[in-house]
Formats: structure tokens, C-alpha cells, sequence
């Protein structure tokens, strides 16, 4: 069997950021799993483009003032100066930490290709030796995502190479500056698959063209998997605790924790640079960390899919700002297709532990499992 290159998000989320790196060894396994090598492909060299980046902002104006409220918080809090190198000497080394921390995962479980971006481009014989090249999953067809055009839907290799590994679009709609390349783009697949009910519409209205939507990569590997893979971190906390991971900017640390505290002895805080134990965490500890929770309170999708995997009870936070919200499409299918919509957190009262049937979710979740391996099988075996 020959190698798969695997397309996927930006290096910097690979190194710093649990979600895509759990996403990226999914992928892999189940490329594996079919008698392939593969091989992801991460190029530091991937920016965002200045030009987009200003019309995102239009765009994001143009909703009204509580988007303009949203832009101004995520241009503060994303500044180069405090997104890549922390404010202080303190929070630079807890960076450098957690990226030390996240590279001995990387090394041990994912394999990174040599090729770079700027090697993908129709002729170049170094491609001759790849059976496949997968673009996937996360938010790789994101219109605003900086990866150029042709790398997002391969349009370096022959058609006959190229397979979608669901991807996500994570927005409500494609703005129409994008939308010719977008349909060109997806319409360069002989089949489509997608990770949410939104993103199989804006296809079938904009390519006239269908595609299915599967689970996310993550879901397709056997839950045991990831429990082997689980390290426990030396700084567990004792007793009974809520893991608390949110990716949004508008959340009340505070006001959570008065409104959860019977829920749990303790909080366990990720993605904050007060609690710098937790902060440098890999994500093998988070494995650890999940599982053994007593509740997870979270607004990320890939936390609340391993919640899910390890039956832990979920409470999903909506993400209530501009772009943020409109990434939300892909927690709704998620939860929709368990039966778990009542896990979102609908109000500002006590938080309560909502009722989940996991005998169910693991019906539809082999359900789902056996839709996608048919979907990958049609490409990888009979392809």
C-alpha cells in the first residue's frame, strides 16, 4: 500500500491546541486501518492573509454591535504579542512549556510528512509516490481559513486522489466573494462528505451537489483507544471535579463556578495562564483528565465528543459572539444526532447535570461508525 498526505489545519494549532491534534490522529488511524502510511502535513508557513483578515471584519460589522463589541475583544486578546508570545516572562514560559509538552505527543503519535505547502502543485513528480491525499477534518473549508484554495481542496492532485475526510465549513454561510472558488473547489471530488447538517446545505445550495454527513474522525476510533492512550497528570486535583474547558472569550469564570459548585469539590481550569499546572497539559493528560471528571462544562466541540465517548455527563455552553457563534452549527449536529440537545446550557440560573441515555448514543454511535467505514471503504478499497 502507498502513502496518504493529509491536509489539515495549521502548525501552530497542531502544537498548542487539543482539538486539532486529536482530530490529526483520528485520521491517521483511520487511514491506517486501510493499509496505508500516512502522513500529515503541518507547514509553518501557512499566514493568515492581511487582506481577508479586514473583510472578515467587515463582515463580521456588518451583524450589528454585538459583533463589533466581539472584534474588538478577539483583536486585544489575539494580539501577536499575547497570542504567540504570552505578556510576560511567566506566561512565555508556560507557551514554550506546553509546547514541549504537546511535541513528545506529536512524535509519539502522529507522523509528520516532509513535504511543505509550497511542494504542492500539479506536476511535481515528489507527489507521484502518494496514493491519496485527504483534506480534513476540522475547519479546513472554512471560507475565511488562510490555507489558499488550491492546498484546501486539493487541487494539486488528480481528481481521482482526492478524498474528503470531513471536512467542516463551521459557518452559517459563504460570503460571496468566496463562493465561485467554493464551488469549484467541492464540486473537484468524485464524493463528499461533511461534519455538519449546515455545511451538506450550503453545498447542495451553492455546488448542486450532495455530500453526507459523517462523525468526526475522532468518533470512528474505538473509545478504548484513547483510554489506553490516557496519561494521568501529575497535578490532578483530589476529589471530585468539574473539567472546564472553553474556547470563547465572553465566559464568567466566576459566576460558572457559583452556579456549579454543587456539582463538584473543585474546577479544574484549562486554557488559563492562572492555572499553569493545567495550562501545559498534552493531550493524552486531557484524555485522563475527561475520563476521570465527575461533569464536563465546555463550549469546544472536541471536548464535548470525548465527554460523549467516555459517558461523562456534558453541559455545552453556547457560544454567544460574532464568528464564534456561527461555528456552533457543528456542537448542534453533534448533539442532535445523540439525542443530547438538552445538554446546551439555555439559561443564567444553577447549572444542572442534564439526562443523557448512553446506551442509545453508543446504538447510533456504532450506527454512525459502520456509515462511515461503508463511506471510506467505497474510496480505499473499491476506489
Amino acid at each position: 500500500m502507498g502513502k496518504v498526505g493529509i491536509v489539515t489545519i495549521v502548525k501552530n494549532a497542531v502544537d498548542e491546541s487539543f482539538g486539532p491534534s486529536m482530530q490529526i490522529f483520528a485520521v491517521q488511524e483511520v487511514v491506517r486501518s486501510y493499509g496505508f502510511e500516512p502522513e500529515t502535513i503541518v507547514d509553518e508557513t501557512c499566514k493568515r492573509n492581511l487582506i481577508q483578515q479586514v473583510l472578515r471584519g467587515l463582515d463580521e460589522i456588518k451583524k450589528g454591535p454585538e459583533s463589533i463589541s466581539y472584534i474588538w475583544r478577539k483583536a486585544v486578546s489575539h494580539s501577536p504579542k499575547k497570542a504567540s508570545y504570552g505578556t510576560n516572562d511567566i506566561q512565555k514560559k508556560l507557551i514554550q512549556e506546553r509546547r514541549e509538552n504537546y511535541s513528545k505527543f506529536i512524535d509519539r503519535y502522529i507522523k509528520i510528512s516532509p513535504l511543505k505547502e509550497s511542494d504542492l502543485f500539479l506536476g511535481n513528480k515528489e507527489l507521484d509516490s502518494y496514493s491519496y491525499f485527504a483534506v480534513g477534518s476540522d475547519q479546513v473549508w472554512n471560507p475565511y481559513y488562510p490555507q489558499v484554495d488550491r492546498i484546501k481542496y486539493l487541487q494539486f492532485c488528480d481528481k481521482d486522489k482526492r478524498v474528503a475526510f470531513v471536512p467542516s465549513i463551521a459557518q452559517r454561510d459563504i460570503p460571496s466573494r468566496f463562493r465561485n472558488n467554493f464551488i469549484d473547489g467541492v464540486k473537484g471530488f468524485n464524493k463528499l462528505c461533511i461534519r455538519e447538517a449546515e455545511g451538506k446545505e450550503l453545498i447542495k445550495k451553492y455546488a448542486k451537489t450532495d455530500a453526507e454527513v459523517l462523525i468526526d474522525p475522532t468518533m470512528m476510533v474505538p473509545t478504548e483507544k484513547y483510554a489506553e492512550m490516557a496519561v494521568c497528570p501529575k497535578c490532578m486535583p483530589e476529589g471530585e471535579y468539574a473539567f472546564c474547558y472553553f474556547m470563547g472569550t465572553d465566559i464568567d469564570k466566576d459566576s460558572i463556578e457559583k452556579s456549579a459548585n454543587h456539582l463538584a469539590e473543585k474546577f479544574m481550569w484549562m486554557r488559563k495562564f492562572e492555572y499553569p499546572d493545567y495550562y501545559i497539559m498534552n493531550p493524552s493528560e486531557y484524555l485522563y483528565a475527561i475520563r476521570s471528571a465527575k461533569v464536563i462544562l465546555t463550549d469546544s466541540f472536541h471536548v464535548t465528543v470525548f465527554a460523549i465517548m467516555f459517558h461523562k455527563p456534558v453541559i455545552v455552553f453556547h457560544k454567544k459572539e460574532g464568528t464564534s457563534a456561527a461555528t456552533e452549527s457543528r456542537l448542534t449536529t453533534l448533539l442532535k444526532r445523540f439525542n443530547m440537545l438538552n445538554c446546551f446550557y439555555d439559561s443564567d440560573g444553577t447549572i444542572s447535570i442534564p439526562k443523557v441515555d448512553y446506551d442509545f448514543v453508543e446504538e447510533i454511535l456504532s450506527a454512525e461508525r459502520i456509515k462511515a467505514k461503508k463511506y471510506f471503504d467505497e474510496i480505499f478499497l473499491e476506489g
